[in-house]
């Protein structure tokens, strides 16, 4: 078994390793570093300031050792959003991808990537409608939402493959297709306000793209071609 890709949701630091248990996952015993796993934003294996954090360290070593496939991240808003920002960069399938390990890497927001052949859209970031509860720079960072840079970024790389792509990756989800998963009621999660949301809206009244995949509402549910995962890990190749 070999090239392939996978999507799954929010992983919280050490729910990993629950999650991709070989016992929770056993497939994943069957991969390799050519078959990827994109977590759709709230990986948050970077979350201390310090880097030796005890945690940290620990899922690090056990991506490197015990896991055989590539994990690619996209943010969500429960990240240390400074930290992604500043690791080294390298040039991968086609884009720019951020380096958290040897074999675990973020795809930075607005970038166009060709996976195995096929197209990925990527925008992480939302809202934390829970920040009032957090410190800045400790618990919560005002780097969750985008810069109008990223998102121009964005909109440069889609109109540059035409607003076509073969797949969307995001953390949250575009507004108007909130109402069809209940999202779109009061302000939950922060959808009324929040303008990644209001970005995405634009994004898919103008992409021609197969599926669309977010996590962020811990929950698992289809509704057309938006996916909204969480515990589920889903083969899309």
């Amino acid at each position: 078994m070999s090239d392939h890709i996978f999507v799954t949701g929010d992983c919280h630091g050490e729910n990993n390793i629950q999650k991709l248990s070989s016992r929770k996952w056993p497939e994943g015993k069957k991969l390799d570093r050519e078959d990827y796993l994109i977590v759709a934003g709230d990986f948050r294996l970077l979350w201390s300031n310090n880097p030796k954090d005890k945690l940290e360290q620990h899922l690090k070593r056990w991506y490197s050792q015990e896991k055989p496939w590539t994990t690619l991240v996209v943010d969500g808003n429960h990240e240390n959003h400074k930290r992604l920002n500043a690791l080294p960069t390298k040039e991968m399938f086609g884009g720019t991808v951020g380096v958290i390990h040897e074999n675990i890497y973020h795809l930075r927001r607005g970038e166009v990537y060709i996976i195995n052949g096929s197209k990925f859209f990527v925008m992480g970031g939302a809202t934390s409608v829970d920040k009032i509860y957090r410190r800045i720079d400790i618990s919560w960072w005002e780097e969750e939402i985008p810069n109008h840079s990223q998102f121009d970024h964005g909109l440069d790389n889609l109109e540059k493959n035409n607003w076509q792509v073969d797949y969307v990756v995001t953390h949250t989800i575009p507004f108007d297709a909130s109402f069809a998963f209940n999202f779109g009621m009061g302000d939950y999660k922060g959808l009324t306000t929040c303008s990644v949301s209001r970005y995405l809206n634009h994004v898919a009244l103008n992409l021609k793209y197969k599926e669309w995949y977010f996590g962020h509402f811990h929950d698992d549910i289809n509704k057309g071609k938006f996916h909204l995962v969480y515990n589920n890990i889903i083969q899309i190749q």
